[in-house]
């Protein structure tokens, strides 16, 4: 697998799924620009740096030997030592798991859940599904999304993460698709 190149960019059509109706209800445009490649960080090689929306929010993809794919995303978190590296088996299959740092009453799961050919932005990928799923212990509520990888990008094309309840109240759920790109 070949990462994307600095310059190659993503751009997705991202909309709010209501907790009552199931359909959209504000749809957004959010980017993803390549700034870096071939990076030694945080204990990882061959990592690519992911600017979001031209804003200081960075996300990191470290691409294994083996094939997976390794994200650290540093949005959601205060410290970098709050930040870890999440394997998604895009190769070895099966399932990973890592308890949560920033919140130690959770578990995320990644699942290898098979391939399928998806026509976003005028192109056919041939992608490998990822499910996510984040268990909470105190509330035994689940939040799950679907991952679309794309080899041909090095990159995500579409996420899904449907309509969920936690402690009794619904969350609103999340699409994203990719719709324009550009590979350097």
């Amino acid at each position: 697998m070949t990462p994307a190149g600095v310059g190659s960019w993503f751009k997705y059509r991202t909309s709010t799924i209501d907790t009552l109706t199931g359909q959209a209800l504000e749809i957004e445009y959010m980017t993803e620009s390549i700034i870096a490649t071939g990076l030694h960080y945080a204990d990882k090689s061959n990592v690519s740096e992911i600017m979001k929306d031209d804003t200081t929010d960075l996300a990191y993809l470290a691409y294994e030997v083996n094939g997976d794919l390794s994200v650290r995303d540093t949005n959601y978190s205060t410290t970098d030592s709050e930040v870890h590296w999440s394997t998604l088996p895009l190769s070895t299959r099966g399932t990973t798991s890592y308890r949560s740092i920033v919140r130690p009453y959770t578990i995320d799961y990644y699942t290898y859940d098979g391939e399928e050919t998806v026509a976003l932005a005028h192109t056919l990928f041939h992608t490998i599904r990822i499910k996510w799923a984040q268990r909470r212990d105190h509330d035994s509520s689940t939040e799950e999304q679907t991952i679309w990888f794309a080899r041909e990008t090095g990159s995500f094309v579409k996420s899904n993460t449907p309509v969920y309840t936690i402690n009794g109240n619904k969350k609103s759920g999340w699409n994203a698709e990719l719709i324009e790109y550009v590979l350097k």
